[in-house]
């Protein structure tokens, strides 16, 4: 960050997320996509598995249910709501952050559906040159255990696998970690997939102490949040059946109360077998608000952390590039070559005073007189 008064750049910048109601009910929308999405795939799964399993499943990253079959579908559900509503939610953190604009939820879509093709062949170019390299190292084994000759092959294949191994091992780490980035950069800029991917590398591996710094912080406040979301619902619960006396009707509130809520932990529909026909409809209330109360809650943690990818973002591109917040490509807007660094206009140079020549049959200069 530049200080205006000492024209210095700071080593550090607070990362700001801007506080939008339509990026949190995109954020709740795609909080159940991911978590209808997993269970269609069989996996019964927190979409903040990846926190440490602070999700109502909890098990930390065991819960996301690594078996064979699961991982890639789960990674395709990730990319798809990621493309459509990831975008969206950067889009609207971005301009709140470059221009203190709101973005309608019907323009925010709009945008990331016209971009899908970037966003898609940013995915598709990271994927394919990871599998690229792997396989190149994949076919030199097996060239290497060709009866009598692989040997041979070997002293000059394996020396490739290695230096092969340490690209593939870049291009994962970068991939893994500047995705989030790339995603930010394709909701501001529009220089297409191949740039979008450069950028995240280039800001992961040109600052990496800054880089690791911003998305701890993002990690950790959004750990925290998801946290408190359900230590909030659940100080609802025991507050408000803490003083039930030990009758019927209260007890079997309390009983229909519990099932209501811990449905709406787990994104269900409730369960009031057994229950009487006031505790029930206690039930469905408690029900109802928990709901609204839990997606505007999950909802702010996923735009939270898709906004602390776009304000990190801004961050390491006013660092890196020497770019402002306040450059963000809009439509309609003439902007030239967006992204590069404007060329200043020639200044046209003074041209030198003519001289004036006196005027025919002027004032004669002084003479002697007679």
């Amino acid at each position: 960050m530049t200080d205006p008064a000492t024209g210095q750049r700071s080593l550090i910048q607070a990362l700001k997320v801007p506080f939008d109601l339509g990026g949190v009910a995109l954020g709740a929308l795609a909080f159940l996509v991911m978590t209808w999405g997993a269970r269609l795939i069989g996996v019964e799964t927190s979409p903040f598995a990846w926190l440490g399993g602070l999700g109502p499943t909890g098990g930390g990253l065991s819960s996301l249910g690594f078996v064979r079959g699961s991982v890639l579908p789960l990674l395709l559900l990730q990319l798809a709501v990621t493309a459509v509503l990831g975008v969206a939610m950067c889009r609207i953190a971005a301009m709140r952050l470059a221009r203190d604009e709101g973005v309608p939820l019907g323009e925010a879509l709009a945008f990331s559906v016209g971009n899908i093709a970037s966003s898609i062949g940013a995915f598709a170019f990271m994927a394919g040159a990871i599998l690229l390299f792997y396989s190149c190292n994949a076919l030199a084994g097996l060239a290497s255990g060709i009866p009598g000759v692989g040997p041979l092959l070997m002293v000059v294949l394996f020396p490739l696998v290695l230096l092969s191994t340490l690209v593939l091992f870049l291009l994962l780490f970068g991939s893994a970690l500047g995705l989030p980035l790339a995603v930010a950069s394709l909701a501001v800029e529009r220089n297409g997939p191949l740039d979008a991917v450069s950028r995240g590398f280039s800001y992961v591996f040109s600052r990496p102490a800054l880089f690791f710094l911003y998305a701890l912080t993002v990690w950790f406040l959004a750990s925290v949040l998801v946290a408190s979301a359900f230590a909030m619902e659940e100080l609802a619960a025991w507050s408000f059946t803490h003083w039930f006396p030990a009758k019927d009707s209260w007890r079997d509130l309390a009983d229909a109360t519990g099932r209501a809520l811990r449905a709406v932990a787990a994104t269900r529909m409730p369960d009031f077998t057994g229950a009487g026909g006031s505790s029930a409809l206690g039930g469905w209330i408690a029900w109802i608000g928990g709901v609204v109360l839990h997606l505007a809650l999950m909802g702010w943690v996923v735009y939270y952390a898709f906004g602390g990818a776009t304000a990190a973002y801004f961050a390491l591109r006013r660092d890196v590039d020497g770019t402002e917040d306040e450059e963000i490509w809009v439509e309609g807007e003439d902007q030239g070559a967006f992204g590069e660094p404007e060329r200043p206009e020639p200044v046209p140079r003074a041209e030198a005073p003519a001289k004036v020549e006196p005027a025919a049959g002027g004032p004669a200069g002084p003479s002697g007189g007679g």
